[in-house]
């Protein structure tokens, strides 16, 4: 079928498993008298449109991904069972249209309305218009003529309703769907009359009628005291911070009931649970006759000896604490799950997994002698490790309702060992959304600052645009900042990296960013001088090509925040200078430039002597410390703070170094050129954009 998803849940740190339908598309119970208003319900959500050939989802409809992601692992291929024509009853207008064509289904088997559990099964199709006004439009259908080996949806409708309380005739609507776990389906349903069917003058008089009963604040099945539940997105979303910043975890490290752990390809039961170590401990020398060896002083003689003794791992470690601490939540967290090898380092431990309604394990499983010994045994100190036995109450294991196991999990590195069906299906799944931290992130480019989120919106475009998918995208914190800033060796090393390693090096992209002058793919190595130091002139460019640009700056580097334009944007500066000759330079290498010039015209002049040249243009009240002697820039920036010293650093051919600031911005940039050209130094810079 070729199909291609993409996926914009934009709500950052938000669970968006909930997907509102139109509240007229669901709905039972009602006359309209307007005539040839039928008021007809649509048994469908349009969900994109789309050319022929593919299936490409691209909207940001809250709760699409869950839904998607759940019809795909509840799919079934034998559309010879799927009828459409074998419900009696229905009414004209209820019937099936024939201009879709029905490309997948699923069948759930568990159903719920308003949390309730409802008899029946239920039948959502994925469909392509065919129709005039609407060609190849996409939809969700959830109608009840859907029927799957003799199961119709209508006969689940009416056991949703008999659930809510309401009679054949009861006037009812459904609001929002839902997939939880990926395998049971949620409809949130308000009843408007449940014994009798209601009238309206007309469709639009329903509509607002009822809009007027639902509630403003959305339903959401996710519960931040989820037991088992693993976050997952693309890299850099804040998966690990979502959790340690969750208010419960806080609480439970405060009394250390929070255990950590790694998962990759070495892990296993052993590292996971725990097993048996040698350690180095002291034991009593003895001789021949066994009596303990004494020294000159008639103390006894220790030697040092390698014993084996059982270590427990994180999840004995979190096993124990929970027991023993059934008043408190005690917190396993496992990052990145999905790089180790689940099934293995999970073993019989997956069948505790299944919880009860209490939160225990409904299914207790026999510990093997190791774990049996150790959970009877005492601890180094002579202390029971288990102070509760009932964590191995007849030789089994079973999870307390307090013990929760949270998880992350990189969306990119699903493929290093992918996690079966069956382990899924007994994890509740948090969606981490590529979304704007608002942090004010930036990039620092030879003084310059690029907005972090102006390159993540520009990078992940042509990332989805290529690869069709979000799993390769960037968040928020793929790149480390410091004091807000990230530098251009973080950025070469991990960002542009990973694009020509990760993201590209299979999914060759024709946009400009990634050629060469010649046209040719950009190599990786370009971006480094000879010396391995990184060439900013390349990096500069790179972000040029993606529409990014520098902030423009004050008098005192700091970025200029616009109050007119929308959420305080900064402002991009993209002035271009030439300075005798050499073009297209921006105002932090325009300055270096007329510096580095006029050492070259003066090789033999000092560090003090230049200084003096440049100090003395008349600038001190427009430029801070505009150039600096060693002594002077020690002496400045000795007891600073600030990881930005604010100057960049020359060499003379004596050895000296001198510094030129870096504090230009559109106060002082033009008292600078005018200063400079005027100095008789031979130097020309000139405004080109």
């Amino acid at each position: 079928m070729g199909c291609k998803f993409s996926w914009h849940i934009v709500e950052p740190y938000i669970l968006a498993v909930i997907m509102k339908i139109d509240i007229t598309s669901l709905c039972f119970g009602f006359k309209i008298e307007k005539e040839n208003d039928s008021g007809t319900a649509a048994w469908a959500t349009s969900i994109g449109q789309a050319p022929k050939g593919i299936c490409y989802i691209d909207t940001e409809r809250d709760g699409l991904g869950e839904i998607v992601y759940g019809m795909m692992y509840k799919s079934h291929s034998d559309f010879e069972n799927l009828k459409v024509r074998d419900v009696a009853g229905l009414e004209k207008k209820e019937e099936p249209r024939g201009d879709r064509e029905r490309m997948m289904f699923s069948v759930f088997e568990d159903v719920y309305v308003n949390n309730k559990k409802v008899e029946g099964i239920y039948t959502l199709s994925y469909e392509r218009e065919d129709s005039t006004s609407h060609k190849n439009r996409l939809h969700i259908c959830y109608a009840k003529y859907l029927t799957y080996k003799g199961h119709s949806n209508k006969e689940t409708l009416k056991e949703m309703a008999k659930v809510l309380g309401c009679n054949e005739d009861a006037c009812w609507f459904v609001t929002d769907i839902s997939i939880k776990n990926q395998s049971s389906l949620h409809f949130t349903a308000i009843v408007v009359n449940p014994t009798k069917s209601m009238t309206y003058d007309d469709s639009k008089a329903r509509k607002r009628a009822w809009e007027m009963l639902v509630p403003e604040i959305d339903i959401s099945i996710h519960d931040n005291n989820t037991l088992q539940q693993i976050y997952y997105g693309a890299p850099g979303t804040g998966k690990s911070h979502k959790i340690k910043d969750d208010k419960s975890v806080k609480e439970a490290d405060k009394k250390n009931m929070v255990f950590r752990t790694t998962f990759h390809p070495d892990s296993d039961y052993s590292t996971f649970v725990g097993a048996y170590k040698p350690t180095t401990t002291k034991r009593a020398v003895r001789n021949v006759a066994g009596d303990i060896v004494k020294d000159t002083n008639k103390e006894d003689v220790y030697e040092d000896c390698i014993t084996y003794s059982f270590i427990p791992q994180a999840f004995l470690q979190a096993y124990v604490a929970a027991w023993n601490n059934l008043d408190d939540k005690v917190f396993l967290v496992i990052e990145e799950i999905n790089r180790g090898n689940c099934a293995q380092i999970f073993g019989d431990l997956f069948q505790l997994l299944d919880r009860d309604d209490e939160g225990a394990s409904e299914y207790p499983i026999m510990a093997d002698k190791d774990i049996a010994k150790y959970l009877n045994g005492n601890d180094e100190e002579g202390r029971p490790v288990l102070t509760n036995k009932d964590g191995i109450k007849d030789g089994k294991l079973r999870l307390p309702k307090n013990l929760h196991i949270w998880a992350t999990m990189n969306t990119s590195d699903q493929s290093l060992f992918p996690i079966d069906s069956a382990f899924k299906r007994r994890w509740d799944w948090v969606y981490m959304p590529i979304a704007d931290a608002k942090k004010n992130y930036v990039i620092e480019i030879d003084n310059d600052q690029y907005d972090w989120w102006s390159f993540l919106e520009a990078i992940n475009d042509i990332i989805e645009s290529t690869t069709h998918s979000e799993d390769k995208k960037l968040g928020y914190f793929f790149a480390k900042a410091k004091d807000g800033r990230i530098s251009v060796e973080t950025f070469v090393s991990k960002v542009i990296f990973y694009l020509w390693n990760d993201v590209f090096k299979d999914n060759e992209t024709n946009h400009k960013a990634f050629k060469d002058s010649d046209g040719e793919l950009l190599a990786f190595r370009k971006f480094f001088h000879h010396d391995g130091t990184v060439d900013t002139n390349m990096v500069i460019k790179f972000l040029q090509d993606l529409e990014v640009y520098p902030f423009e700056t004050s008098d005192d580097g700091t970025a200029i925040v616009s109050d007119t334009t929308p959420n305080t944007k900064r402002q991009r500066d993209k002035s271009r200078y030439r300075v005798n000759g050499t073009d297209n330079l921006n105002k932090a290498q325009m300055t270096r430039e007329a510096f580095r010039l006029y050492i070259e015209a003066h090789p033999d002049a000092d560090a003090q002597t230049i200084a003096q040249a440049w100090n003395g243009l008349g600038l001190k009240d427009y430029v801070r410390h505009l150039v600096e002697t060693e002594a002077e820039y020690n002496a400045r920036t000795k007891d600073s703070t600030d990881s930005n010293k604010r100057a960049t650093e020359f060499e003379l051919s004596n050895g000296e170094k001198i510094y030129l600031s870096t504090q230009f911005g559109i106060g002082n940039i033009g008292k600078f050129m005018d200063a400079v050209n005027n100095a008789g130094w031979n130097i020309r810079i000139e405004n080109q954009a």
